[in-house]
């Protein structure tokens, strides 16, 4: 069985329009931004405290480790983009919840260089 693009654009339409289900979703959201939040300041304290960077001298902020610090820093922004894109959703300011979440896929092009340890992670 095959569902043409009429179909799917229905079945959206109905999804979108369901409370139940936009709660849903609004809570799945907040827990997101709640655990990017969460991730991002264990993270942190890690980064500060263990790691070789301050021992041998190349953290220029003495901390442990500056790629765990500023995956860190990445993941809280994250956080809060989540959080503010939410805000925003729920006063209906859509346009400026969208510039938040545009900003968020900037935040997962970051993480994937953390992740590939690309030397534009470690700028």
């Amino acid at each position: 069985m095959t569902t043409d693009r009429s179909e799917w654009q229905a079945i959206a339409q109905a999804a979108g329009l369901d409370d139940d289900a936009a709660e849903s979703r609004r809570q799945v959201c907040l827990t997101v931004a709640t655990t990017l939040a969460n991730a991002g300041d264990s993270l942190w304290v890690g980064g500060s405290i263990i790691g070789g960077d301050r021992v041998s001298g190349v953290s220029p902020f003495r901390f442990g480790s500056d790629a765990v610090v500023g995956l860190a820093t990445v993941t809280q922004i994250g956080g809060e983009l989540c959080s503010g894109t939410i805000s925003l959703l729920d006063l209906d300011n859509r346009y400026a919840a969208m510039a938040l979440l545009r900003q968020l896929v900037e935040v997962e092009y970051l993480a994937w260089a953390f992740a590939e340890d690309n030397e534009e992670a470690a700028q």
